[in-house]
């Protein structure tokens, strides 16, 4: 209790103290102002008073303050103004601007319309203007061939976006970067024959500091009649300068003293997938290296870019190894010279190939690929490749200038080749073939203006026609084995599970009916270069993308008849496809037509295991695009005709071989001159002849030597 009332006593005391001295004396008992003794003080002859008071103001330890007492009093004067810090010089802010070059007019001589935006003064879109080459979803707008990715418009990725050290550390204090800022537009060039069509544009930026102004210079070129070629007129399949754009980094030095900067630069980004859904071939980074002893560059070109004879070795990096290389933490740089990188979808191409001597005065150090947008499924991600230039060094009041083209447009071999860069289009391992069945292809669109989709069908009637003495030595293999299926019943029941006697009956049987089973194989390997051959080619014919054909709207990817309302199985895709329901239903008849009549359960097994992989074949071909489905539909149309063409016509027997035959008159009189595949199936059926002659003879000399034996042994008895 005592304790208790103690500590109240404490808490009241010191609140009436507390409460005193901040409320009550401040307010009731103010301090009095103390005024300062020089104004009291009155002045003496002799000022000593002065003196006094002010060594009595004087601060402690400033004996310069007192030492100057006996002068007169002075007003401080106020001091200059600072000079404004680096950070506060501010840039000039210029509006935003968009600058298109080109047309979107395939009359006015352009291939395409470049649209340039001054903010980073980057490319915003590239569209193409041939009618050939329209958008799939909309077919009345124009194919863009790069456009800015990204959500937000100001942190959207361009196209040659060419950030500079240098400056981006001025800016950064401003919070704003050169991929940011609109850029100057310095100066606009209009076409001499068509002043609506502008051709070339300046951005320009001075740094905040004053001493580097920068400039991006622009040019797209009008395309020419190839003199060469004796072209009179414009053609958008061999004219590559009319794909290309031209980019000048031009760096001025305002200072009387050197200065270095380093340099980025984007490449091409926000290519076009389309149908991504079947397509085989997505985004792929690809790139040319110089081989330094075959480098040779145009000493006619101001620009000094790369002769087209310089070999070069071909990389390529998938969306899938660049996402897989960041997540490893292991992306490939490479630090070689180059003749040209870029990004390659199936059927178009954007290349940045860089002026000068790579080789002696290179621009880039360092070159890697770059995940722009990752998507899923991860192959359909969108990337890139990010360039970092060596260490630029510009002299005073002097200038310095980097020369870059970007090629965008279709992956033809004509345009490729000028620049060097035909191996991006990928033929596979029988190119040869491809380019050849390419070019019936095109010849016969071209030439006689037939159809994509018909062109396809007179290509297949001319690679089986080419083929058919080897087809026929197949087919006519394929039925003798047909026919000897029931004797080898007969040797199978005879010899049981004695599988060595069984071979060699076999054998001798194959032998007695002049067939060799090792003959249907070689067919196969003379078809099958051809076949991939076909099917490189036809894969990467830019021409067959929007083709239509019957029902078909566009060759190169799936019929798509109707949508359905559930998923088909296995193949995940809510599409009906007409063309490969019948391509295997062809397969499968063809399949019956060759193969020979089961004689036991096991082939009875191996024929249906057969079939089941027909129909399986068909869910991997139900997504391939539709000019390969006309192409297998006529194939094997053409191999049941010729099937049943050499059913009905009857093979003549041995002995008419030896006849002798009335030469074939020609309307003249002359023998009539027969083709090489005509001789050539001649000789190979006059062999077999022979060769079954011999096997006649050779059996009838045996057994008459047999006989001649039996009948000696019979006399010494």
């Amino acid at each position: 209790m005592e304790q208790r009332r103690f500590l109240l006593f404490l808490v009241l005391s010191m609140s009436i103290l507390i409460g005193w001295n901040l409320l009550v004396v401040p307010r009731f008992f103010p301090q009095p102002v103390k005024q300062q003794q020089a104004d009291d003080a009155e002045p003496r002859e002799d000022g000593q008073a002065g003196k006094q008071d002010a060594a009595e103001d004087a601060p402690a330890g400033n004996p310069a303050q007192v030492a100057d007492a006996d002068a007169p009093v002075k007003a401080e004067k106020p001091k200059p103004p600072l000079p404004p810090k680096p950070a506060e010089i501010k840039i000039a802010k210029h509006p935003r601007e968009m600058v298109q070059l080109g047309s979107l007019d395939p009359e006015s001589g352009y291939f395409s319309q470049v649209t340039l935006t001054s903010q980073g003064a980057a490319v915003e879109q590239i569209d193409l203007n041939d009618i050939r080459y329209k958008n799939l979803k909309d077919r009345e707008a124009p194919l863009s061939i790069v456009q800015p990715v990204g959500d937000l418009p100001d942190s959207q990725i361009r196209t040659l976006q060419s950030p500079i050290d240098l400056l981006d550390q001025q800016l950064k204090k401003q919070q704003t970067s050169l991929n940011e800022l609109d850029w100057e537009v310095f100066d606009v060039i209009s076409d001499q024959t068509n002043p609506k069509i502008n051709t070339s544009v300046v951005f320009r930026i001075i740094s905040p500091d004053k001493t580097l102004e920068v400039r991006k210079r622009y040019e797209l070129f009008k395309a020419e009649p190839l003199e060469e070629e004796g072209e009179k007129e414009v053609n958008p399949d061999t004219a590559t300068v009319g794909y290309e754009l031209k980019c000048d980094l031009i760096f001025k030095n305002l200072s009387d003293t050197d200065q270095t900067l380093v340099y980025q630069l984007q490449g091409p980004v926000g290519l076009p997938l389309e149908n991504a859904d079947n397509t085989r071939k997505f985004r792929d980074v690809r790139v040319g290296f110089l081989d330094e002893e075959e480098g040779v560059y145009k000493d006619d070109n101001e620009d000094g870019f790369l002769d087209k004879t310089a070999d070069t070795e071909l990389v390529t990096m998938t969306a899938a190894e660049v996402i897989e290389a960041i997540d490893d933490e292991a992306v490939e740089t490479w630090k070689r010279p180059f003749k040209y990188i870029g990004v390659d979808v199936q059927y178009f191409t954007a290349l940045l190939q860089p002026g000068g001597d790579q080789f002696k005065t290179p621009y880039i150090e360092v070159a890697r690929a770059v995940l722009v947008d990752k998507k899923k499924p991860e192959t359909n991600s969108d990337i890139s490749i990010a360039l970092k230039s060596h260490l630029v060094t510009v002299s005073a009041n002097s200038e310095v200038k980097h020369s870059y083209k970007l090629y965008t447009g279709p992956k033809r071999q004509k345009l490729l080749e000028p620049l060097g860069a035909s191996d991006v289009i990928d033929f596979g391992m029988f190119g040869w073939v491809s380019k050849f069945m390419l070019w019936i292809l095109t010849s016969l669109n071209n030439w006689l203006s037939i159809p994509y989709g018909f062109a396809i069908i007179f290509l297949t009637i001319m690679v089986r026609g080419a083929m058919y003495p080897v087809s026929k030595k197949q087919a006519v293999g394929a039925k003798r084995m047909k026919e000897l299926q029931p004797k080898i019943a007969e040797l199978k029941k005879k010899y049981g599970k004695d599988r060595e006697k069984m071979a060699k009956a076999q054998m001798e049987l194959f032998s007695e009916h002049n067939y060799n089973p090792l003959a249907g194989c070689l067919p196969v390997f003379f078809q099958l270069p051809i076949f991939i051959g076909l099917y490189q080619a036809l894969n990467n014919a830019v021409d067959l993308r929007m083709a239509p054909f019957l029902w078909i709207s566009n060759l190169a990817a799936p019929d798509a008849l109707f949508p359905l309302p559930f998923e088909v199985p296995i193949v995940g895709w809510k599409v009906f496809n007409l063309l490969p329901i019948i391509t295997i239903v062809l397969f499968i008849l063809q399949q019956k037509m060759f193969m020979p009549q089961a004689t036991d359960d096991e082939q009875k097994m191996q024929q249906k295991m057969m079939t089941y992989m027909m129909v399986f074949m068909g869910f991997l071909f139900y997504r391939v695009p539709a000019g390969l489905c006309v192409y297998f539909i006529a194939s094997s149309l053409w191999g049941m005709s010729e099937r049943k063409w050499l059913d009905i016509k009857k093979e003549k027997p041995p002995e008419d071989n030896n006849k002798i035959t009335e030469p074939d008159d020609g309307p003249d009189g002359n023998d009539k001159p027969k083709g090489f595949w005509a001789r050539l199936a001649e000789s190979a059926d006059a062999a077999a002849a022979g060769s079954n002659l011999d096997t006649k003879s050779d059996n009838a000399n045996k057994q008459n030597g047999t006989k001649k034996k039996k009948g000696k042994s019979k006399g010494r008895r």
